[in-house]
């Protein structure tokens, strides 16, 4: 069996997995264990992502917890962001950092949130907890401040309109002490986009 042949059957197999159609699953596996795993696989085969899948009726929803960070040196300047995901309780943990070029820092944090609820959607989670240091991002996404820069306006609404496909979705403002690992992987977007040698290729996605 081909490459892409195999990807494809891995997705089915993901999905099937999301629906409870796997079941018995092995002792101590989720099924949005096996479902991020096997996506995974086919992630590393190539095969292009289905749309969000939703879990059969009755079984809990799949959650994940993600963490953000965006900045730039200057304000504007060069900018990037990373994102950490953890499938929760078992589920895999993917990091995903992405040069932006010339950018402000509160864009940069929205850019981190964007891509992380996408991929979260993508992979079929339906509860998300994001943690941020951005203290400006999380409370206008809370609706406790009103968005009023024009560049922010559309990146905010695409992100509540990708939070609202969550059965739960809560995000909320952490230390920047708290939120160090997300912010080394922006900093290393940042390097590796002004010419840098950072660990790994700039907006490199990884499943551990």
């Amino acid at each position: 069996m081909t490459a892409p042949r195999h990807g494809a059957m891995l997705r089915r197999l993901a999905a099937a997995a999301r629906r409870g159609g796997l079941a018995p699953l092995p002792e101590g596996i989720s099924a949005a264990a096996a479902a991020a795993a096997l996506d995974a696989g086919a992630d590393a085969l190539g095969e292009p992502a289905a749309g969000p899948t939703r879990p059969a009726e009755g079984l809990p929803a799949a959650r994940v917890r993600i963490r953000v960070d965006g900045g730039s040196r200057g304000n504007p300047g060069p900018a990037g962001f990373g994102v950490i995901l953890e499938g929760l309780p078992d589920g895999p943990r993917i990091t995903h950092r992405a040069y932006l070029g010339t950018a402000t820092n509160n864009v940069a944090e929205y850019q981190a949130l964007l891509w992380a609820l996408a991929e979260a959607r993508r992979r079929g989670f339906e509860a998300a907890e994001v943690l941020s240091d951005s203290e400006l991002m999380v409370k206008q996404m809370r609706g406790e401040y009103r968005v009023q820069h024009p560049t922010l306006k559309p990146l905010h609404a695409q992100a509540a309109s990708l939070a609202r496909g969550f059965r739960s979705f809560h995000i909320r403002h952490v230390p920047r002490r708290l939120n160090a690992e997300a912010d080394a992987l922006a900093n290393e977007a940042i390097d590796g986009g002004m010419g840098g040698r950072p660990r790994r290729p700039a907006g490199a996605a990884e499943a551990e």
